[in-house]
């Protein structure tokens, strides 16, 4: 059972020889796991796993755990991370989604096959936590407490993409927004006819151009839209997409695994969750809040269906 940061504060690591150091007893598997990975880590060992008969993957749970381990090896100062798949025979999508992920990021990941699972992280939480997936932020906050670092993806290409973009919209300002519109659940898909006009007024509260990230089947009314980039229209891959993020003015949405690349970045956000999905995920990971506990400025996540006066007074604030 995962408990929350406040009980994670209890521990300290040895800044100097970047490594954990006794601490009072905490019942917390996850503090005991990130010792485990930072002295792995510090010996070179391969302790990066992902277990495809325990979970399959999403883009939101390879940018959870890509962001994870970015964490802890900007922390030690790395550049260079194993991991292994496992149990991946009838998941060759999954793996090259996984691929894609990890090599868009600065740190060089070697990615290795492995024909059973050897129990290294993170599949070892799976047994252990009963609200564990792959796409929870739950360990996102406690890495974040632990280290006392925000979490904060660094993309390898984005200079390219960037420069890329430029030659479709010229230099200055821009904002990133995604609208979920395919998958299984209805509550997770964004309702069209809600999200047209918020469209309008986000667009007329902030007179710059508005990149429509993602491969979703959008209807064409959006995307003949005055102000709206759709970027798959320019050929952007969906990594390099997702690497204008973190230099966008701001990012508007659903949730969903795009909204991950904002999430885990500094750029203001305003992303809407359906309270009918994942409600018990969400309670354990966001409680009462609006925000995650490593959340900066102007990042919200918000339970609820959105409103043009949320979106207004949002893009007023910044």
């Amino acid at each position: 059972m995962w408990i929350g940061p406040k009980n994670l504060m209890e521990c300290s690591i040895d800044k100097k020889n970047k490594a954990p150091i006794k601490v009072k007893p905490v019942e917390n598997i996850l503090l005991s796991t990130i010792n485990q990975i930072l002295l792995g880590l510090k010996t070179k060992e391969q302790i990066t796993e992902w277990d495809f008969e325990l979970e399959d993957t999403t883009l939101g749970g390879a940018l959870t755990v890509r962001c994870e381990i970015e964490m802890f090896a900007r922390y030690l100062g790395q550049k260079h991370i194993s991991m292994s798949f496992s149990n991946f025979d009838n998941f060759v999508t999954s793996q090259e989604l996984v691929k894609n992920v990890m090599a868009s990021s600065e740190i060089d990941f070697d990615i290795l096959n492995l024909g059973v699972a050897n129990g290294s992280y993170p599949k070892s939480l799976m047994e252990a936590l009963s609200d564990y997936s792959y796409f929870s932020s739950s360990r996102i906050t406690s890495i974040s407490s632990v280290l006392n670092l925000k979490p904060e993806l660094k993309w390898k290409n984005s200079v390219d993409a960037y420069s890329k973009l430029k030659g479709v919209i010229g230099t200055g300002e821009y904002a990133a927004i995604h609208l979920k519109t395919i998958g299984s659940y209805e509550n997770s898909r964004a309702n069209m006819r809600i999200w047209m006009p918020l469209i309008n007024d986000t667009l007329n509260s902030a007179p710059i151009p508005l990149l429509l990230l993602g491969d979703d089947d959008y209807p064409e009314e959006l995307l003949e839209t005055t102000g709206i980039i759709h970027l798959k229209k320019y050929s952007f891959p969906l990594m390099a997409q997702l690497s204008l993020v973190p230099n966008a003015k701001f990012f508007v949405g659903t949730a969903s695994g795009v909204a991950a690349a904002a999430m885990y970045s500094n750029t203001p956000y305003m992303i809407f969750k359906n309270p009918k999905h994942h409600t018990l995920q969400m309670d354990l990971e966001l409680g009462g809040s609006k925000s995650f506990p490593w959340a900066g400025q102007n990042q919200f996540l918000i339970r609820e269906n959105p409103s043009s006066h949320s979106i207004k007074n949002f893009i007023g604030g910044l």
